[in-house]
């Protein structure tokens, strides 16, 4: 009897903070995205996460664009640069 009302105890603490973790991971996700409000946690969960995937795509897309933007403006600065410093070489290879 001692063994099962252990085992009974233990199933009891595990709901327990089975509950408590739902709990706290719902209203991080509610600070998260207050538009969640109202939603039960596993409807939360996946709008959540479509809602970070989507956000992450955006992110993504917005930083390479920025980065062909920064590559193309540093491939013109090198080509004005190398133009002002070596006008003579460019003269030259044109003569020849």
């Amino acid at each position: 009897m001692h063994a099962s009302t252990e085992s009974y105890q233990n199933a009891l603490q595990i709901v327990a903070d089975t509950k408590k973790l739902r709990e706290d991971l719902h209203r991080e996700i509610l600070l998260a995205l207050p538009s969640l409000e109202g939603l039960p946690l596993v409807e939360a969960l996946k709008k959540f996460r479509k809602q970070s995937k989507s956000l992450m795509g955006n992110a993504l897309q917005r930083y390479l664009s920025h980065k062909r933007e920064v590559l193309r403006l540093k491939k013109l600065l090198d080509q004005k640069l190398d133009e002002y410093f070596y006008p003579a070489k460019d003269a030259s290879s044109r003569e020849v």
